[in-house]
């Protein structure tokens, strides 16, 4: 079991909202208390103590899209940001169990098949949820979450060759778990604890017909060349020629 005295709680409590972000294997994941949802739509809000992800949208993804899942070992200061999470999102979910030399663990998410993904929010079913991206210079998608699910749900995600995000219900993705080729297994999203989370742009191009297409995600302030995080300069861009 973890344990803290009360001056390690507090200075990790000041470490982690001074800063709003934890840092994995060199990638770096925004701290949130609330329900953040893979594969959704919003806005980040940040404030000088916290940043919030408003989910705004939840696109459709017809063909399900391949995602990595990674386990990993809780270290004290993502422990304590899932607690934050978890006090918050109200969800009974216990992850310490009762070995002394074993962590409790959590998972990592991250979308694998980003082609899958662009062509999902190209697609005719998410005209409204693009044109909101094309709008919205802010909005981006959100690409990995850290979730913190029972132990037996984590063994069935590290025993899965292979793993999709599919559309479960209208508003609510699931985790496809695959086993030499055949689903054994759906798990919700919405079942777990996320505490971590990264999202990205879109990068804007205009195709030969003059329509703007996302051709690729940023998570930083750069597209590649010849593509634009604002979609309007993509489309004045092509105009100049």
């Amino acid at each position: 079991m973890i344990k803290y005295s009360l001056v390690s709680l507090l200075f990790i409590i000041a470490l982690c909202t001074s800063c709003k972000t934890m840092v994995f294997d060199g990638n770096v994941h925004k701290l949130t208390t609330t329900d953040v949802t893979l594969g959704s739509v919003g806005l980040i809000k940040n404030n000088r103590f916290s940043s919030t992800y408003n989910n705004a949208a939840i696109p459709t993804y017809s063909t399900p899209i391949k995602v990595d899942a990674t386990i990993l070992p809780f270290e004290k200061s993502s422990y304590l940001a899932y607690t934050q999470a978890a006090s918050l999102q109200s969800k009974n979910i216990t992850v310490l169990n009762d070995s002394l030399y074993e962590k409790p663990k959590f998972v990592q998410i991250h979308i694998a098949d980003k082609l899958a993904l662009i062509k999902a929010l190209n697609a005719n079913e998410n005209a409204s949820i693009k044109t909101y991206l094309g709008f919205n210079k802010d909005a981006s998608i959100v690409t990995d979450i850290s979730i913190s699910y029972p132990e037996d749900i984590l063994q069935s995600i590290k025993n899965a060759d292979a793993i999709f995000l599919e559309e479960y219900s209208k508003k609510s993705y699931a985790l496809q778990l695959h086993v030499d080729g055949k689903e054994t297994e759906k798990v919700l999203l919405s079942d777990g604890v996320v505490f971590t989370y990264k999202s990205a742009k879109g990068c804007w191009k205009q195709d030969k017909r003059r329509k703007l297409q996302i051709v690729d995600f940023t998570n930083t302030n750069k597209c590649s060349k010849n593509t634009f995080k604002v979609a309007d300069k993509a489309r004045k861009k092509q105009n100049l020629f």
